[in-house]
């Protein structure tokens, strides 16, 4: 799990200083934001579950409360890539995961870097047998052009079908159908690809000494992620929601969705 980060000098975005840390993975510096409740991308305010109703993909539901400990953090903290992909990592809800590189990023992809050493990479969805997926496989969308994660979620099966658990922007945890994901994100994104997190990845990591570094003695210490399956662990994440989904998921009608 990583441990390693060290403080790095405060970037500015839309003209409010946010903190980051970093540590290495591989050679490559993998920075991580942390917004303490200051705002990036405001969307918070919005009421989700109506909004993305609408699209008629069947029903948009709010996860609820639990013992995971993303399910009750704020959520203007973190977003889709942190939760998705870094809370297996031992990322938490304090911390935003970029997904496109940037001068802020250390000219490195965050999102990419974890894929890449922690994850193993799926069939396309086109190629890839329902069967074959599993609960808490990660979908990531992704801006060619722009070389860009645009958005990601994990998925649980109900009844042989994939729910899509995901955040939107600085919005709640939505449980949603993978219909209404290509559906809202449509012209941000051209491939979906599908990710299994590598129980046996040994990839390095070291702590970051470059000149960007805050001195300021221990490093930062992030607690170890979450079991993916669910449990008694205070990080793991069960699957509830504030109203139970129909067990055809993604064939519901709109009379079927739930709204909060």
């Amino acid at each position: 799990m990583l441990k390693r980060f060290q403080r790095l000098i405060p970037v500015n975005r839309q003209g409010v200083d946010f903190e980051r840390s970093a540590c290495v993975i591989a050679e490559k510096p993998l920075v991580v934001f942390h917004k303490q409740g200051k705002s990036l991308a405001p969307a918070s305010s919005h009421n989700w579950p109506e909004i993305l109703s609408y699209l008629d993909c069947g029903p948009v539901l709010e996860l609820e409360e639990s013992s995971w400990v993303w399910s009750s953090a704020p959520s203007s903290d973190f977003n889709c890539h942190a939760m998705a992909i870094g809370s297996r990592l031992g990322l938490t809800p304090r911390d935003w995961l970029e997904g496109v590189a940037s001068a802020a990023t250390l000219n490195e992809n965050p999102t990419q870097i974890l894929l890449e050493h922690f994850f193993e990479p799926l069939a396309p969805l086109q190629s890839l047998a329902a069967q074959s997926l599993q609960s808490d496989d990660v979908f990531v969308c992704y801006n060619t052009a722009k070389d860009q994660f645009i958005h990601s979620g994990f998925i649980k099966l109900i009844n042989q079908e994939a729910v899509a658990i995901s955040k939107f922007g600085e919005g709640p945890i939505l449980l949603t159908s993978l219909a209404l994901i290509k559906h809202f994100y449509h012209g941000k994104f051209d491939q979906l690809h599908w990710y299994r997190f590598n129980e046996r990845s040994t990839v390095s990591e070291r702590s970051y000494q470059g000149s960007e570094r805050v001195h300021c003695g221990s490093p930062r210490l992030i607690h170890h992620g979450h079991s993916m399956l669910g449990g008694r662990r205070k990080t793991s994440r069960p699957l509830r929601s504030k109203s139970l989904p129909q067990p055809h998921f993604a064939r519901s009608s709109a009379k079927d969705r739930t709204r909060s």
